[in-house]
């Protein structure tokens, strides 16, 4: 499980479905974000100072002037200073590197890296990288760490060599080197696993304001892994992350608030990080915003609200949403009643496992309401959604089978479905396996057995209650006294 699956589980007792890691997104930062990070930089830089003379210039490049062709190259990608031109960057960049210049190899091999004006190839781009990084540039250093540990187009992938150059970097202070090596030792990959060594590096980072590390350390004090377990330093950390914008950060910060989780509960807040992360697109964000749209949790109730995000969620395949916007459009909430369209979001949410939506899904072709009734398909949905724990599927399966309803009346397989819903806290399965044991339906007649079930379900029904008073009469103060352990045990499993 990924740290970010792992955050989401602690926070919010679900799965994330096929999230995007964030242990592999710190390793897999984007490029073109890098590139822009120093060709800000370098814009800064021009933007200072007065821009040289471009034949000046030009005619020191030519003669040689290692610190001249790098300038030229980055004029040329820039488009300040010179005309942009990508190739001739390249041509620059290539001159200066071959004569030992740091930021040209790095250079260069950020062209071979993100394949502008060459073909991309990262064997080229980490040979450069490596000279840059043996001369102790900081960035070439990480950036052959991310390669060594990527792998890929002619270059084996290597924890141990990405250790190395991620702690060169880590050493110098920067940031992106800390948080990197500290990922490896959370993983062992290169390094000896050491959770402790791995808090150390990413808090170094995290203060800085490296955003990565600042949402991985509020997952580690989440977890307590390499720290004692403190939501308030989790929620501390996530909300440095979300004040830059990680929405990711932005969602547990919510789900923390939410829970009132290191932080007092507060519906507001919590709808209010969520919007922020929804309105970057990020589908469990979308999801939670609906919901707290449809119930009103620190946000006027609004149903049409709700669809708009549970829709925008599901789009992106979010289970959850879609199961949601089934439902909206079963019952008419937000959306007018509207049964295909309902079977199109259970058919979804039930084709990724969501069980729920596979007891909704059948009950729809039970009843034919969407879609052509099938009890066949049915009866497989349901049987699908009971195997994994639903009791609602569980008691629908048994209420088929008493009725030979779509299949051969069988009361023995009706008793056992009751059975299990019954065991999950379904009054009207505990009801029917009274009444299969007082008639002898399925399994051997059993007053007591009776007795027990009818007793169990009285608490929340009449007719149970009923039936347990009349069927006392019937029975010896025995059989009572046989029944009352038999009632408390199964009492105490249904609190569980």
């Amino acid at each position: 499980m990924s740290w970010k699956e792992m955050s989401l589980t602690f926070l919010f007792g679900l799965a994330c479905r096929a999230p995007r890691s964030r242990l592999e997104c710190s390793f897999q930062r984007p490029l073109v974000l890098v590139l822009s990070l120093f060709l800000g930089l370098a814009v800064s830089i021009l933007c200072q100072e007065p821009a040289p003379n471009l034949a000046a210039l030009k005619a020191q490049a030519s003669s040689g002037d290692a610190e001249a062709q790098y300038l030229l190259g980055v004029f040329h990608f820039t488009g300040r200073g010179a005309p942009e031109d990508k190739g001739q960057a390249v041509a620059w960049f290539r001159k200066a590197a071959e004569q030992g210049h740091a930021k040209g190899q790095y250079w260069l091999g950020r062209m071979f890296a993100t394949g502008q004006s060459v073909s991309q190839d990262s064997a080229e781009a980490i040979k450069w990288y490596r000279k840059a990084a043996e001369q102790g540039l900081v960035e070439a250093q990480v950036s052959a760490g991310e390669i060594c540990l990527l792998g890929g187009q002619g270059v084996n992938q290597d924890f141990g060599e990405a250790a190395k150059w991620f702690r060169k970097a880590a050493e110098q202070g920067d940031a992106a080197g800390e948080c990197k090596l500290g990922v490896l030792y959370l993983g062992g990959r290169g390094v000896p696993q050491d959770d402790a060594e791995a808090v150390k590096w990413i808090r170094r980072s995290a203060e800085q304001g490296y955003l990565n590390a600042q949402f991985l350390l509020g997952t580690i004090y989440g977890e307590g892994r390499g720290v004692p377990k403190d939501l308030v330093e989790a929620a501390r950390w996530f909300r440095k992350a979300a004040d830059q914008g990680d929405r990711d950060a932005q969602v547990n910060l919510g789900g923390l608030y939410g829970q009132g989780l290191g932080v007092p509960r507060d519906y507001t807040e919590a709808a209010k990080w969520y919007r922020k992360a929804a309105e970057q697109g990020d589908q469990n964000a979308q999801s939670f915003l609906g919901f707290h749209f449809a119930n009103g949790l620190g946000v006027p109730q609004d149903q049409t609200e709700a669809v708009k995000w549970y829709r925008k969620a599901a789009e992106q395949g979010q289970v959850s949403a879609q199961f949601s916007l089934g439902l909206a459009f079963a019952n008419g909430l937000g959306v007018p009643v509207d049964g295909p369209e309902a079977v199109k979001w259970f058919r979804q949410a039930a084709g990724q496992g969501h069980v729920k939506s596979q007891y909704y899904l059948g009950s729809m072709y039970h009843k034919g309401e969407g879609v052509q009734r099938d009890l066949v398909e049915a009866l497989k949905l349901f049987r699908t959604a009971a195997v994994q724990g639903s009791p609602d599927a569980a008691l629908k399966l048994g209420q088929v089978h008493a009725a030979g309803e779509g299949v051969p009346q069988d009361y023995a397989e009706a008793a056992k479905w009751y059975l299990q819903a019954a065991m999950r806290g379904v009054v009207e399965a505990q009801f029917s396996l009274g009444t299969l044991y007082e008639k002898g339906l399925g399994v051997n007649q059993d007053l007591v057995s009776a007795y027990v079930w009818y007793s169990v379900a009285s608490a929340h029904d009449q007719r149970a209650k009923e039936q347990a008073e009349k069927l006392a009469t019937q029975m010896s103060p025995a059989q009572l006294e046989q029944a009352r352990p038999k009632i408390a045990e199964i009492q105490a499993r249904l609190r569980r």
